[in-house]
Protein backbone atom coordinates (compact mmCIF):
# COMPACT_ATOMS: atom_id res chain seq x y z
CA UNK A 1 0.00 0.00 0.00
CA UNK A 2 1.52 3.35 -1.08
CA UNK A 3 1.59 6.65 0.72
CA UNK A 4 -1.45 8.88 0.27
CA UNK A 5 -0.87 11.78 -2.15
CA UNK A 6 -2.55 15.11 -1.48
CA UNK A 7 -3.54 17.69 -4.06
CA UNK A 8 -2.20 21.23 -3.75
CA UNK A 9 -4.55 23.30 -1.59
CA UNK A 10 -6.24 20.22 -0.11
CA UNK A 11 -7.05 20.30 3.60
CA UNK A 12 -5.26 17.32 5.09
CA UNK A 13 -6.05 17.72 8.79
CA UNK A 14 -7.93 19.93 11.22
CA UNK A 15 -7.35 20.29 14.94
CA UNK A 16 -7.96 22.61 17.88
CA UNK A 17 -4.98 23.49 20.06
CA UNK A 18 -5.10 25.25 23.41
CA UNK A 19 -2.30 27.50 24.59
CA UNK A 20 -2.18 28.42 28.27
CA UNK A 21 0.00 31.01 29.93
CA UNK A 22 0.04 31.81 33.65
CA UNK A 23 1.81 34.94 34.87
CA UNK A 24 1.95 35.27 38.64
CA UNK A 25 2.62 38.36 40.73
CA UNK A 26 2.73 40.81 37.80
CA UNK A 27 3.56 44.23 39.29
CA UNK A 28 1.06 47.02 38.62
CA UNK A 29 3.61 49.76 39.16
CA UNK A 30 3.53 52.96 41.19
CA UNK A 31 -0.25 52.91 41.69
CA UNK A 32 -1.62 52.46 45.19
CA UNK A 33 -3.96 49.44 45.23
CA UNK A 34 -6.39 49.81 48.14
CA UNK A 35 -8.23 46.75 49.43
CA UNK A 36 -11.45 46.19 47.47
CA UNK A 37 -10.03 47.41 44.14
CA UNK A 38 -10.90 45.56 40.94
CA UNK A 39 -9.02 44.83 37.74
CA UNK A 40 -10.87 44.43 34.45
CA UNK A 41 -10.45 45.20 30.79
CA UNK A 42 -9.97 43.80 27.33
CA UNK A 43 -7.42 41.39 25.89
CA UNK A 44 -6.83 41.15 22.14
CA UNK A 45 -4.85 38.36 20.50
CA UNK A 46 -3.44 38.56 16.96
CA UNK A 47 -1.74 35.81 14.99
CA UNK A 48 1.80 36.64 13.84
CA UNK A 49 2.86 33.25 12.46
CA UNK A 50 1.96 29.57 12.41
CA UNK A 51 4.42 26.97 11.10
CA UNK A 52 4.32 23.16 11.11
CA UNK A 53 7.51 21.72 12.66
CA UNK A 54 8.66 18.23 13.60
CA UNK A 55 10.00 17.79 17.13
CA UNK A 56 11.02 14.38 18.46
CA UNK A 57 9.42 12.75 15.40
CA UNK A 58 6.00 14.32 16.02
CA UNK A 59 4.28 17.11 14.17
CA UNK A 60 3.70 20.32 16.14
CA UNK A 61 2.84 23.90 15.35
CA UNK A 62 5.11 26.80 16.22
CA UNK A 63 2.59 29.56 16.88
CA UNK A 64 3.51 33.22 17.40
CA UNK A 65 0.88 35.59 18.78
CA UNK A 66 0.79 39.20 19.90
CA UNK A 67 -1.24 39.80 23.05
CA UNK A 68 -2.49 43.35 23.73
CA UNK A 69 -3.88 44.17 27.18
CA UNK A 70 -6.06 47.20 27.93
CA UNK A 71 -6.83 46.88 31.63
CA UNK A 72 -8.34 49.21 34.22
CA UNK A 73 -7.66 49.25 37.93
CA UNK A 74 -10.71 50.66 39.73
CA UNK A 75 -10.53 51.60 43.40
CA UNK A 76 -13.48 51.37 45.84
CA UNK A 77 -13.60 55.20 45.74
CA UNK A 78 -14.28 55.06 41.98
CA UNK A 79 -10.86 56.18 40.69
CA UNK A 80 -9.83 54.35 37.50
CA UNK A 81 -6.29 53.83 36.26
CA UNK A 82 -5.58 52.51 32.74
CA UNK A 83 -2.92 49.81 32.38
CA UNK A 84 -1.92 49.01 28.80
CA UNK A 85 0.79 46.63 27.66
CA UNK A 86 1.50 44.05 25.03
CA UNK A 87 3.76 41.07 24.56
CA UNK A 88 4.72 38.46 22.03
CA UNK A 89 3.78 34.88 22.90
CA UNK A 90 5.44 32.00 21.07
CA UNK A 91 4.45 28.43 21.86
CA UNK A 92 5.08 24.99 20.44
CA UNK A 93 1.74 23.17 20.27
CA UNK A 94 1.87 19.38 19.75
CA UNK A 95 -0.76 17.99 17.41
CA UNK A 96 -2.68 14.94 18.61
CA UNK A 97 -4.73 14.19 15.48
CA UNK A 98 -2.34 15.36 12.76
CA UNK A 99 0.88 13.72 13.99
CA UNK A 100 0.88 11.18 11.16
CA UNK A 101 1.66 14.04 8.74
CA UNK A 102 5.17 14.60 10.14
CA UNK A 103 6.86 13.37 6.91
CA UNK A 104 5.05 16.16 5.01
CA UNK A 105 6.26 18.97 7.31
CA UNK A 106 7.91 20.96 4.50
CA UNK A 107 4.81 20.67 2.31
CA UNK A 108 2.17 21.88 4.75
CA UNK A 109 0.72 25.32 5.34
CA UNK A 110 -1.01 26.31 8.55
CA UNK A 111 -4.39 28.08 8.19
CA UNK A 112 -6.14 29.51 11.25
CA UNK A 113 -9.91 28.94 11.17
CA UNK A 114 -10.68 30.58 14.51
CA UNK A 115 -8.88 32.19 17.41
CA UNK A 116 -10.58 32.76 20.77
CA UNK A 117 -9.45 33.18 24.31
CA UNK A 118 -10.25 33.86 27.91
CA UNK A 119 -8.31 35.98 30.36
CA UNK A 120 -8.71 35.44 34.10
CA UNK A 121 -7.31 38.19 36.33
CA UNK A 122 -6.76 37.97 40.07
CA UNK A 123 -5.82 41.21 41.83
CA UNK A 124 -3.75 41.08 45.03
CA UNK A 125 -3.58 43.75 47.76
CA UNK A 126 0.21 43.93 47.42
CA UNK A 127 -0.02 45.74 44.06
CA UNK A 128 0.36 42.65 41.87
CA UNK A 129 -1.99 40.45 39.87
CA UNK A 130 -2.10 36.97 38.42
CA UNK A 131 -3.20 36.39 34.85
CA UNK A 132 -4.30 33.10 33.34
CA UNK A 133 -4.59 33.40 29.58
CA UNK A 134 -6.12 30.52 27.64
CA UNK A 135 -6.20 30.69 23.83
CA UNK A 136 -8.10 28.20 21.65
CA UNK A 137 -6.95 28.01 18.05
CA UNK A 138 -8.71 25.95 15.40
CA UNK A 139 -6.13 25.07 12.75
CA UNK A 140 -6.37 23.51 9.32
CA UNK A 141 -3.27 22.02 7.69
CA UNK A 142 -3.28 22.38 3.93
CA UNK A 143 -1.06 20.71 1.34
CA UNK A 144 0.93 23.45 -0.36
CA UNK A 145 1.98 23.84 -3.96
CA UNK A 146 5.30 22.01 -3.49
CA UNK A 147 3.78 18.53 -3.31
CA UNK A 148 4.87 16.20 -6.12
Amino acid sequence: MGARRYASGEAVCEETVVLTRLDKDVPIGAIDVPSGSTLSGKTSVSLLDCSPVVTNGSLSLLISLYVQEELYLTTPQGASFPLAFGFRLQELAPLANCGHLAPLEDNLDCHIISLAGTDHLTLHDDGTFDQLLEIRIQVKLVADHKLP
